[in-house]
């Protein structure tokens, strides 16, 4: 499921983000509520979006026409990078974690006190 259209995009694809999460869905009153996972891919075609369908994005990923490099931006969750593993090949992918999971990484290994 699609949360927003997807289009191909007219230009290479310089940057992507994945990130993903959970989405409370509204059940009528009294029935208990119902979660579903989502993962999400930003780019400057758009965003697209799907529940529990990971081969959504990276087929929608696949599509478009990508750069060389393709920079690719994730918060370090194995969800995330393997999403990324199915995009491109790893040759043509720069991978960059976010500043604020690399800043939490770094103080696991006491480089920051």
């Amino acid at each position: 499921m699609y949360l927003r259209r997807a289009v191909l995009a007219t230009l290479d694809i310089t940057e992507l983000s994945v990130d993903g999460g959970k989405a409370r869905l509204i059940t009528p009153q009294g029935e208990k509520s119902e979660w579903k996972d989502y993962k999400a891919i930003v780019s400057e075609a758009g965003i697209v979006a799907s529940f529990d369908q990971n081969n959504m994005i990276i087929d929608w990923a696949n599509q478009q026409p990508l750069a060389n490099p393709v920079t690719c931006l994730g918060d370090g969750h194995d969800g995330v990078w393997n999403i990324f593993k199915e995009i491109s090949c790893e040759q043509n992918r720069r991978e960059i974690l976010d500043w604020y999971h690399l800043n939490e990484n770094l103080h696991l290994c006491g480089w920051f006190n």
